[in-house]
């Protein structure tokens, strides 16, 4: 009998959507099991357009009800988790990602990472192996940090210069009763009446 294989597939922004990325991951898990023997299940855990800087994919996400399926025995001990790579999985601190990568190796969970082809189980102690996953995890963390406070210095620049010269950032989500008119921000009366009625309605 097959063991049983599950995918984990995970990109952040909508505009990997829309390129390469889902198609890239789940044709590496495809191959991965064809070339195993294993049967991978056509029900994936999919994080789309959510990031693992902060955990978010195992607090509300796809990875965290795979975790708690585990926990709870629904998902059997010997099944396969196939990720791209270790950044996938997270982007936290290397100590928690590798606590993690840990919990469901103990759990009797098998993970591959399949950019390299390594498999993590439980009673195998590859020193280098180890080393080499908290060097990926050490990247993939400081890579979202340089990410994180690039976009911060972004924001700040065009809030300064906003408030220079009185101008809405144009980067700025306007609430659905405004729009632009070249520079400036108006209200557009066909939504805004429905949201006066609201207000009305509140109001009793």
């Amino acid at each position: 009998m097959k063991k049983l294989a599950y995918s984990y597939l995970r990109f952040s922004t909508p505009r990997q959507a829309k390129g390469d990325s889902y198609r890239r991951q789940m044709e590496a898990a495809r191959k991965f099991a064809e070339e195993h023997g294993l049967s991978l299940q056509e029900a994936t855990f999919n994080d789309f357009g959510i990031s693992a800087f902060k955990d978010r994919n195992v607090q509300s996400g796809a990875l965290g009800d795979f975790l708690n399926l585990v926990q709870d025995g629904q998902i059997q001990k010997g099944a396969y988790l196939l990720v791209e790579n270790h950044d996938r999985l997270s982007r936290v601190e290397p100590e928690e990602a590798l606590h993690q990568l840990q919990s469901l190796v103990r759990a009797g969970i098998i993970v591959v990472t399949l950019h390299d082809g390594e498999v993590y189980r439980r009673g195998e102690k590859d020193v280098m192996r180890l080393m080499k996953s908290i060097i990926y995890m050490e990247r993939a963390h400081n890579e979202s940090v340089i990410k994180s406070k690039r976009g911060k210095s972004i924001w700040e620049k065009r809030r300064q210069d906003s408030l220079q010269t009185g101008n809405v950032c144009r980067a700025s989500r306007l609430p659905s009763w405004l729009k632009w008119e070249g520079e400036q921000v108006v209200i557009d009366e066909d939504r805004a009446e429905s949201v006066r009625l609201m207000f009305k309605w509140c109001a009793g």
